[in-house]
């Protein structure tokens, strides 16, 4: 079965085909649009075995974005091989409530779902709808299946997804902790139990805390199979300081916006101009990583080429403070699920940040022996799959997230059982 996998995320679509089959999965062909919204938005594409075709193109939207990425499977000149035809497409969808905890195939009351789930996620599940209503346009026939965020979440236990308000609250409304990025933290807790095993820890149990560091970030705790706490909750603004998500505040501050600004103000205030954005005016992490090290030369905005050397003095130390926080925020996350699991046995860093950020990584494991948390300083900047000392109490790794894989194997699974059913 071909599978084409459609990952419409805040910034960027990503899409992969898999032929898919029950002893496995082979990837064929993939890409990235990256940067949407910007000057510098471009798109990658790669058939295995060949060069990537790579060029830099303005795409204003999501919607153009998609446009691009069906251009290009859909056998139109690329300098590539055509792709065949696709029999199911997988799609990430962000929020999933309590009602989707498990992949399903998409129907009018699924995409109604999905739009009214979009008030807890307004970044991210109107752009997954949206690669939904490109696949209704251009693969009418093929079947769909939504692959849910929330899903490997959803088996916290009530003393880690409810909050302190009234309990009728949950129950009439559905206000609770649900926690994202599930498949990205579901495969690279899979990996590092297999690690993990290989190396004779037996732990059962086993203690991950595993780290998706990227635009949106979120750290999880893992016994197991399952998600027993995350640092995102009832939306994803919650956890760790992000591009332009203020992460965790005293709800206060959101009541004080909204008296003085109003309630549709705050919400973007909170969500599109927060997080690194508003600490610094610039949201991108590899523009925070280059100012930090004061090469300019590689910062993308071009807002840096008006800027005195006193305005970029005074940038510099805001960035500084930015970072910190930032690391703060993950460190304080990890010792904490640390004391909720009892131990660690693995720490795992994924995500564009965490898997090609080496400061990151040192930042957040220094200081951290006393959880048994130590860092091979080498091994670390070659971005090896093993960045703690042979002798380190906890497992240490870098694991490339496929979230890609997760949905692909999800939907041949429900397309394949709705193929039996029939």
């Amino acid at each position: 079965m071909l599978i084409l996998v459609l990952n419409s995320g805040s910034s960027s679509v990503k899409y992969d085909i898999y032929s898919v089959d029950s002893d496995g999965q082979t990837p064929l062909a993939g890409g990235v649009v990256d940067r949407i919204g910007s000057s510098d938005s471009s798109i990658t594409h790669t058939v295995s075995g060949e060069e990537a075709l790579h060029k830099r193109i303005e795409i204003p939207h999501h919607q153009d974005a998609l446009d691009r990425v069906f251009d290009i499977i859909s056998q139109k000149p690329t300098g590539h091989r055509v792709v065949p035809e696709i029999d199911a497409v997988g799609h990430r969808v962000v929020h999933g409530g309590e009602r989707f905890k498990k992949p399903v195939l998409v129907d009018s009351r699924v995409k109604k779902a999905i739009q009214a789930y979009s008030k807890y996620a307004p970044l991210h599940n109107p752009a997954n709808l949206n690669g939904i209503y490109a696949c209704d346009r251009s693969l009418p026939d093929v079947p769909q299946v939504a692959v849910f965020d929330t899903a490997f979440h959803s088996q916290m236990p009530p003393e880690a997804f409810l909050y302190g308000i009234p309990l009728s609250y949950y129950e009439t409304e559905g206000i609770r902790k649900y926690g994202f990025h599930g498949s990205s933290h579901q495969y690279v807790s899979e990996v590092a139990t297999g690690l993990l095993r290989e190396k004779g820890r037996i732990g059962d149990p086993l203690k991950i805390v595993t780290c998706h560091l990227g635009n949106g970030s979120s750290v999880a705790a893992v016994s197991g199979e399952h998600s027993i706490d995350t640092s995102m909750g009832y939306t994803p603004l919650d956890g760790l300081i992000m591009g332009t998500r203020c992460g965790n505040i005293d709800p206060a501050v959101a009541l004080h916006l909204a008296h003085r600004q109003g309630l549709s103000q705050a919400d973007d205030i909170l969500y599109k101009d927060s997080g690194f954005k508003g600490l610094t005016g610039f949201s991108d992490f590899r523009d925070l990583l280059a100012i930090h090290a004061n090469a300019w030369e590689k910062v993308h905005d071009s807002r840096i080429q008006e800027m005195t050397e006193a305005d970029k003095d005074l940038l510099q130390g805001k960035v500084e403070t930015a970072l910190k926080m930032f690391v703060r925020s993950i460190k304080k996350t990890i010792g904490a699920y640390g004391a909720i699991l009892g131990g660690l046995d693995a720490l795992v860093f994924t995500a564009g940040i965490g898997e090609n950020c080496p400061e990151v990584r040192q930042w957040v494991c220094e200081d951290m022996g006393w959880m048994g948390i130590s860092i091979d300083s080498s091994a670390n900047n070659e971005n090896n799959t093993v960045i703690s000392p042979p002798d380190s109490q906890v497992l240490s790794l870098v694991i490339p997230t496929n979230e890609e894989v997760v949905i692909a194997r999800e939907t041949y699974r429900v397309v394949a059982g709705l193929s039996m059913s029939t």
